[in-house]
């Protein structure tokens, strides 16, 4: 009788020469399995980790010098409080230019449209200088965003998790100036056995232990993921604590406790 041999562990030129879809798919079912004991589970208890619900890395939108950096690394912040303000000499002249150019355009366009009431301009004279002034409109406004630019404020409440520039440095469109987050608005993400669907909705409570602290908190079920594994046969869950936690981090990990029924 012949004792079958154990699967081999794929080697990297296996791995290679597989779909990079079919890999990854494999290899995420293969962790998020891991992440579930199945012991556990069958006593309610998941593991999960804190994430915030506002999360943003902020980037430029113009090409300019830095010359405010007013918050570091741990900060926390206000709503409205500015996070990076630039040296907008240049942008600051373009919209004088411009608002000086509307005006004037502006002025021709009324003179012909009052010389008109006395067939003194001609309707296309007055139209070409209509459409002038409006064109002259829309360049004054794109220079007031290119300045509405210079400063970059904070969206909500919040902590700088990361500076990516420093004072003078130069920014291109599109460079990522710093990573914030709201860390009062704490979730919890959950893998649960997608058995579970039976039973849980949102509202189930539950009870929280963060590892870090060792608190334990009142929490519920937020929502429900929108699709199960088919490898590993567990559904993405969102929960929020019942009320806010001081002291608690984005990162911190911890059991989820649920009361499942027989």
């Amino acid at each position: 009788m012949t004792t079958p041999e154990p699967a081999a562990t794929p080697t990297a030129e296996a791995i290679a020469n597989t779909p990079a879809d079919a890999t990854a798919t494999a290899y995420q079912g293969e962790a998020t399995a891991a992440a579930i004991d199945s012991v556990s589970a069958e006593l309610g208890k998941i593991r999960g980790l804190l994430k915030p619900v506002n999360e943003a890395t902020l980037s430029s939108e113009i090409i300019a010098s830095v010359r405010e950096l007013p918050f570091k690394e741990g900060d926390r912040f206000k709503k409205g409080d500015v996070l990076i303000r630039f040296a907008c000499g240049r942008y600051a002249a373009e919209l004088a230019a411009a608002q000086a150019a509307y005006t004037a355009r502006k002025k021709t366009y009324d003179n012909n449209a009052e010389l008109a009431r006395y067939n003194a301009a001609g309707k296309v004279q007055v139209e070409v200088s209509e459409a002038e002034a409006n064109e002259a409109a829309a360049k004054a406004n794109a220079a007031r965003i290119d300045v509405s630019y210079c400063t970059v404020r904070a969206p909500w409440d919040g902590r700088v998790v990361e500076t990516k520039v420093h004072k003078h440095e130069t920014v291109a469109p599109g460079g990522e100036l710093v990573k914030i987050l709201d860390d009062r608005n704490l979730e919890m993400e959950l893998i649960v056995p997608s058995r579970w669907l039976t039973w849980i909705k949102p509202g189930t409570p539950f009870r929280f232990q963060v590892d870090e602290t060792g608190g334990e908190y009142s929490a519920k079920v937020l929502q429900l993921g929108a699709r199960v594994d088919p490898v590993s046969q567990t559904i993405r869950v969102t929960g929020v604590l019942e009320t806010p936690v001081e002291g608690l981090l984005a990162g911190m990990s911890g059991t989820a406790q649920f009361s499942v029924p027989p």
